[in-house]
């Protein structure tokens, strides 16, 4: 088919080439990102997304590595599940970050390990993230990273992000959550000790605790609604050394 225009396979080479050289030096030259905007990221700083997607730099050969070379050698970035990079005209790189949905962490070895919605460990760090509730009472034997956390019983995980999705909703900063062997749950806020007892009313259990906070700032001791229900207001609040 070349043969008709006189061009022989090596001038076809030549072509691409240039052509693909040329286009290169389009980008290169007409764009020049001088700003990144993030949107999502919440675990990281727009700094330290920066860090793990470009090295800490960028410059104009950013769009380049993006839209003219293959996409699938993206960061991994232990809270971040995936990321999209769009480009605003003349000088500004748009990334849109999607985190990974953390519940939890768990103490091992000096270390907290974060797992997220479906008991993945996503992380091992001596760092404490704020909002992530510490998870205690689990039965489990050895931990390895990015494989799923082998309890028990798996609907510790279901149970879990329930209650971190109400806490987020009612604004309670829980800071620990205990399971004991009938998975009844325990929970901490500040220094203030909720017995939610058996999970399945745990929604409304929740709801009435949200109410009663701010009639508890500031004091110490164990809520008891073990035995709450929407029929019986069953609710106990023992003082500290009482």
């Amino acid at each position: 088919m070349f043969e008709r225009f006189g061009l022989s396979k090596k001038g076809v080479i030549s072509v691409i080439v240039i052509l693909l050289f040329g286009c290169a030096l389009f980008i290169s030259t007409g764009f020049r990102t001088t700003q990144i905007e993030y949107e999502g990221n919440t675990r990281y700083t727009d700094e330290e997304m920066t860090n793990y997607i470009f090295g800490g730099k960028y410059n104009v050969n950013t769009l380049i590595y993006y839209f003219i070379t293959s996409k699938k050698d993206k960061a991994v970035i232990p809270f971040v599940q995936d990321y999209e990079v769009s480009v605003d005209w003349p000088n500004k790189l748009k990334i849109k970050v999607y985190e990974k949905s953390i519940i939890g962490y768990i103490r091992y070895m000096g270390y907290n390990l974060y797992f997220d919605k479906d008991g993945i460990v996503v992380d091992s760090s001596r760092d404490i993230l704020e909002g992530v509730p510490e998870v205690t009472g689990l039965s489990y034997t050895n931990v390895v990273l990015h494989s799923r956390l082998n309890v028990e019983d798996d609907r510790v995980f279901s149970i879990l992000l329930e209650i971190v999705q109400l806490c987020e909703k009612y604004s309670i900063d829980v800071d620990k959550v205990f399971f004991d062997k009938k998975y009844d749950v325990v929970m901490y806020v500040g220094n203030i000790k909720i017995m939610l007892g058996e999970p399945s009313t745990i929604t409304e259990k929740i709801y009435e605790v949200s109410q009663m906070m701010p009639q508890m700032q500031g004091l110490s001791g164990t809520l008891h609604m073990e035995n709450f229900t929407e029929d019986t207001s069953s609710i106990i609040f023992k003082k500290e050394n009482e």
